[in-house]
């Protein structure tokens, strides 16, 4: 496991760790230690997030990895990817790991933009970041895609819960689709929103222009 980034102290970020600690001491290597319901809804999430994504020999940043359960999927899957993990939680780090010893995990903020200086990937992805950060949830996630934007030469794939959900979890963050996708829109216009997957989340896709002779597309799915 890489050393940690730059520090970037900061009192939401201090309680999400707590957060994950308290988790990890209860279930261990679970899927609960990420606040997943079920291993299933969080494999589905990986499905939606990669969906009609070339993955084969790329290179992969994975933001909030937790466990490495995404390197897990992956190779359910049978794809071979040069895979990185990004998380705060030393103990879940330590696990991942353990778990996965061919593989790269670094400990560090998202607040740092300069963390992974001179380095991109093709592919960044993030599953279950977005909803701990209750006090300015929307800046910070927005701020964030932009810092994740800048790590890829690819694509960026995100999740968050959903203002449109039927039901909402007190201390929670959702996020409006259609304000995230107007954020989006200033870094790409190559998108892809799907809110049909689950009544309470939605998945953004985000791909670079790759030339000026390229067919634009905007998928808005429901």
């Amino acid at each position: 496991m890489s050393e940690p980034g730059r520090s970037n102290k900061n009192p939401e970020e201090a309680r999400v760790v707590e957060h994950y600690r308290m988790l990890w001491d209860i279930h261990g290597d679970s899927h609960r230690s990420l606040d997943w319901g079920s291993a299933a809804s969080q494999k589905r999430r990986f499905s939606v997030l990669l969906d009609e994504v070339d993955l084969k020999g790329r290179r992969l940043l994975d933001v909030g990895c937790g466990l490495g359960h995404l390197a897990d999927w992956l190779a359910e899957q049978g794809v071979s990817v040069t895979y990185t993990g990004l998380d705060i939680t030393p103990e879940l780090l330590k696990q991942a790991a353990a778990r996965h010893p061919g593989h790269r995990f670094v400990q560090g903020s998202v607040r740092d933009a300069d963390l992974f200086a001179g380095e991109q990937f093709d592919i960044v992805v993030s599953s279950g970041l977005f909803y701990t950060y209750v006090d300015g949830g929307l800046p910070w996630m927005l701020d964030t895609i932009a810092t994740l934007w800048q790590w890829t030469g690819g694509m960026l794939a995100f999740n968050s819960l959903s203002a449109w959900a039927p039901q909402h979890t007190p201390g929670e963050f959702s996020a409006d689709p259609l304000r995230v996708l107007e954020a989006c829109r200033q870094h790409t216009t190559r998108l892809r929103l799907r809110h049909d997957y689950h009544p309470g989340d939605f998945t953004m896709q985000m791909r670079r222009e790759t030339s000026p002779g390229d067919r634009v597309d905007m998928i808005v799915s429901r």
